[in-house]
């Protein structure tokens, strides 16, 4: 984030005191105490995709992959090839890396609603049984996963959309309201609304940046909204 505002013309002490005033606010997933420890990471929490936080399963959080977008895109005047393999090696690093006893994929695996595209029906199982060939997998159906549950295979696991909880740690979406479990967990992690900073320099000229959002709901229980298709590393 502080070489975007170089580029952007932007003075990165300013940035820097951001991220040390939200660092003092909310602190990095490693200073927190309740369902999550010690992270074994301590960049600010708004410079990274992922974070490994100890506790007593080590879990992979991946959300809004949006397999079959550019079946939409490509009906809307925009031809590009499948990206599946793409985001697919993309994960296998995060595996390849944490060794994560589970899988959760917090909504919006598939892209395109009402209807389910030939080129979902193709991917998305294959995708879903390549990651339960490392780990247990399990779903929070998002907003983009109609018919879903007839694309999964019998070795994933897929949850009420409203959210669930494993291992004291809340996972929902965020399109519908959470379940009353989530409202009593220390941590909870969601996504959906693909949050960035946008940064603007004197000219007006502006870039932004993907961003997780770190925040309190009742009490001292955090809630972290996720950037896009990124993964969380939980322990």
């Amino acid at each position: 984030m502080v070489e975007t505002a170089k580029k952007a013309g932007i003075d990165p002490e300013i940035v820097e005191s951001g991220i040390r005033e939200l660092m003092d606010e909310g602190g990095a997933m490693s200073q927190r105490s309740g369902c999550c420890g010690k992270s074994e990471n301590d960049k600010p929490f708004a410079e990274r995709t992922r974070t490994r936080v100890e506790n007593t399963i080590r879990t992979l959080v991946i959300a809004d992959i949006h397999l079959g977008i550019e079946w939409e895109l490509y009906h809307s005047g925009i031809s590009i090839p499948s990206q599946v393999e793409k985001r697919t090696a993309r994960i296998r690093e995060y595996i390849k890396k944490v060794d994560p006893e589970r899988i959760v994929l917090l909504g919006d695996i598939k892209h395109n609603v009402p209807r389910t595209s030939w080129q979902e029906k193709q991917e998305v199982p294959a995708f879903l049984e390549e990651l339960a060939g490392f780990a247990p997998v399990d779903i929070m159906p998002g907003n983009h996963d109609g018919d879903i549950g007839e694309l999964i295979p019998e070795n994933v696991t897929m949850h009420n959309m409203r959210g669930f909880v494993i291992d004291g740690v809340g996972y929902f979406h965020g399109h519908t309201w959470p379940d009353d479990a989530l409202l009593c967990a220390s941590q909870v992690v969601m996504s959906h609304n693909h949050p960035t900073i946008r940064l603007v320099d004197t000219l007006g000229h502006g870039v932004s940046e993907p961003v997780w959002i770190r925040t309190r709901f009742i009490e001292k229980r955090s809630w972290n909204i996720m950037e896009t298709c990124c993964g969380a590393i939980l322990r």
